[in-house]
């Protein structure tokens, strides 16, 4: 059936129930879908189960999609939200049973060190596209589609399916660099297209079509938990956009007195309700998250200017739930002696009255960088890094192109199961770098790898 389009395929399945068309269609996209749960777990029955469980839910909803949904992008959304939700479960589970990690089987190539950096930060920034935008990725770079392919199935010309597909991935790379990653759009695309779709375990569509078919019946506890969990994250989702839309058209007619009040009035966004769970996020990237989930936007430079390097810092096992966004931001804030205030809607950070303002060079004089406690806990990690995390801690910059110039491919050895806490920043670099032959050195705030 490689000649049949995938809304045909949904179709059949819809209206006559065709276990031929579904298998077409699991045997066509599964590699996607499972690649997204594989970014999200080391477990690869883990990253099965989240693969049934995006199947079973197409086909529940076969019927409810319109024959202009883009299968692979609506797929990969689906798997992202069903993968996020698996992994928030998880890491409740590992607190609640003080589980120091999972056992990783990891099959990432070594060589790829621009995947290796991208890859953790991939299914978060493709989150913060459109779903236009997002569309477009999938079909260009994770199916690896021809630029008329992706043209066809968005219904436009080829020109504007180009420039569409450069708007999106111009978008990521600003994304990526906010989060610290300065890459070209070109060695985005690429690392993409190489490796964010890999082969799925053979016989797992089999199973998948079979289960999914049936809607489920067949499934696990585990699976039809997942299930549950996805399918209320998709409805708020759509709830959500659903209020974006309508506010925009009451704003569009003129009916302006309460949309411009809602938005005038931080204090009612900052009542809504945010949740948040993360092993290890900076200070910046938690505030972000939990200003997008009320409404609010967050201005990065200006809270940079006046924050760094605190808001650089990690915080580490947390876990925000049926909390308002303002208590959230005065738990993640206070602690590291930072305050917010909202702008013109905008959440802008700032140094508590009193705080110690930051010395040349982000350094504090009365606690040297190299003296600072600093801790790093994981499964596995490259040389590089852990090195440029507690450089980060510590309040230093990173100069990693250098580092990688002086000390490859050492620097790109694996170190596993690393467990650092209570350790000043020097004691924890000699221990990462003296079974590797690696020293370091700092000049001027930025530390450098050599041999």
């Amino acid at each position: 059936m490689t000649d049949v389009s995938d809304s045909e395929l949904l179709a059949q399945f819809a209206r006559h129930a065709s276990e031929p068309a579904f298998a077409a269609l699991v045997e066509r996209h599964l590699a996607l879908v499972h690649s997204v749960a594989r970014r999200h777990t080391a477990d690869p029955q883990q990253a099965q189960d989240i693969a049934q469980t995006v199947f079973i839910i197409l086909a529940r909803k076969a019927g409810t999609l319109g024959r202009n949904t883009i299968l692979p992008g609506w797929l990969y959304h689906t798997a992202r939200l069903t993968a996020a939700n698996w992994q928030r479960a998880e890491f409740r589970r590992r607190r609640r049973e003080q589980e120091t990690f999972m056992q990783s089987t990891s099959t990432e190539p070594e060589s790829d060190a621009i995947w290796r950096e991208l890859s953790p930060h991939l299914e978060a920034a493709v989150a913060m596209l459109g779903a236009d935008d997002r569309d477009a990725l999938v079909l260009r770079y994770f199916q690896n589609q021809s630029m008329a392919g992706v043209a066809a199935a968005l219904g436009l010309t080829e020109n504007t399916a180009q420039k569409r597909v450069d708007r999106a991935l111009e978008k990521l790379r600003k994304i990526f660099m906010k989060r610290g990653l300065t890459l070209t759009a070109a060695l985005i695309a690429g690392a993409i297209s190489a490796n964010s779709v890999q082969a799925a375990p053979a016989g797992l569509a089999q199973t998948i079509s079979s289960i999914a078919v049936a809607k489920g019946a067949a499934a696990s506890g585990s699976t039809l938990t997942l299930i549950k969990g996805a399918l209320k994250i998709m409805a708020w989702t759509k709830t959500k956009t659903a209020i974006v839309v309508g506010a925009s058209l009451l704003l569009a007619t003129g009916t302006t007195t309460l949309v411009i009040q809602h938005q005038g009035s931080a204090g009612v966004r900052l009542r809504n309700k945010v949740k948040y769970t993360s092993e290890q996020a900076s200070v910046q990237d938690v505030v972000q998250n939990l200003a997008k989930q009320a409404g609010l936007r967050y201005n990065w430079r200006k809270s940079f200017d006046q924050t760094d390097p605190i808001c650089r810092q990690w915080v580490r096992n947390l876990d925000i739930e049926g909390k308002t966004c303002a208590q959230a931001l005065e738990q993640v804030l206070k602690p590291v002696g930072l305050r917010y205030q909202v702008e013109r809607g905008m959440v802008v950070l700032s140094r508590q009255p009193g705080g110690a303002a930051p010395a040349a060079g982000g350094a504090d004089q009365a606690n040297p960088p190299l003296e600072r406690k600093v801790k790093y806990t994981s499964e596995q990690a490259s040389v590089q890094e852990i090195v440029q995390n507690l450089a980060q801690q510590a309040g230093l910059k990173y100069d990693w192109k250098k580092s990688f110039a002086q000390t490859d491919p050492v620097c790109r050895q694996w170190v596993r199961n690393v467990s650092i806490e209570d350790t000043t920043c020097a004691e924890a670099l000699d221990q990462i770098l003296k079974p590797v032959s690696l020293r370091y050195q700092v000049a001027d705030g930025v530390l450098v790898l050599s041999r």
